[in-house]
């Protein structure tokens, strides 16, 4: 008497594989979708950590805010939120990549700037959906947010608006909207490290004719950004017009070049414009 053979025929085989493969196209979208919901979960949290803490600093500082970019010169008196070249290098790490070595030195600039003392957390810097992370030097880049200019930044006169006159302020109490005016941007330059604070033109108010973006905004979560306000709160905004989604999406040094105007992108860059304080926009 012959025993039966067990086991899979080649069709059963193929039909469990083929099983297997409707799962997983079924699956990993939402699982896809599950871990960036997360990253931006993460993401509001270390710009809420970051929001408070630039609010902390002016509680602390008879209402002026810290100085809102990692160069040095700034106001008298004052450092920088963070460094982006710290007076006190970290200790060097033999055999350490080029990228790490950036890492360390973008953490150190923020240990030694003016809000870890607020925010001691060396990694509040650095956003886990910036791809920039995943590239080489001299594209690499850890810090994933700015400070706005107009907020105690650069010394930025009235090209940046129209009026004439000097856009900063240097008191949080001078921001007459705070709930309406942000103070942090995530920025996705490609040429590395944001460096100096986030500006954009302004045009004019109330209806920004003009206005046009400078420095890039970022799409760190798919077609998503985030936004640190002045009265301490965070938020997420979905990108509505093409353009400006491609220009926070590109990796192109040469993307400011062609950056959108509000004509341009009417929706989007009009909530930056209008989000961005000003003395003519408080």
């Amino acid at each position: 008497m012959k025993r039966r053979q067990t086991g899979f025929t080649l069709i059963e085989l193929l039909v469990v594989i083929a099983i297997i493969a409707i799962l997983a196209a079924m699956l990993l979208p939402a699982l896809s979708k599950a871990k960036s919901k997360a990253l931006l979960t993460n993401c509001l949290s270390l710009e809420k950590q970051l929001t408070l803490a630039w609010g902390m600093y002016a509680d602390d500082n008879a209402e002026r805010m810290v100085y809102a970019s990692p160069y040095p010169g700034g106001p008298t008196g004052q450092i920088p939120w963070r460094w982006d070249v710290p007076p006190k290098a970290p200790a060097p790490v033999p055999g350490v990549t080029a990228e790490k070595w950036q890492e360390l030195v973008i953490k150190e600039g923020y240990r030694q700037g003016g809000l870890y003392q607020y925010a001691p957390n060396l990694n509040v810097v650095h956003c886990p959906a910036d791809a920039r992370s995943r590239v080489k030097v001299p594209q690499f880049a850890f810090a994933s947010y700015s400070l706005t200019g107009s907020l105690n930044g650069e010394n930025v006169a009235s090209s940046w608006v129209t009026g004439g006159t000097v856009v900063q302020f240097t008191k949080r109490t001078e921001v007459l909207r705070p709930s309406g005016r942000y103070c942090w941007v995530e920025e996705n330059d490609p040429r590395g490290e944001s460096v100096g604070s986030w500006i954009i033109y302004q045009g004019t108010p109330p209806t920004f004719t003009g206005a046009k973006i400078v420095d890039s905004p970022a799409a760190f979560h798919g077609s998503i950004s985030t936004f640190g306000w002045v009265d301490g709160h965070v938020t997420s905004r979905k990108w509505m017009d093409a353009a400006v989604l491609a220009v926070a999406l590109s990796m192109d040094p040469n993307k400011y070049a062609t950056a959108p105007t509000i004509a341009q992108a009417p929706k989007d860059v009009y909530f930056l414009a209008e989000g961005y304080a000003s003395k003519a926009n408080p």
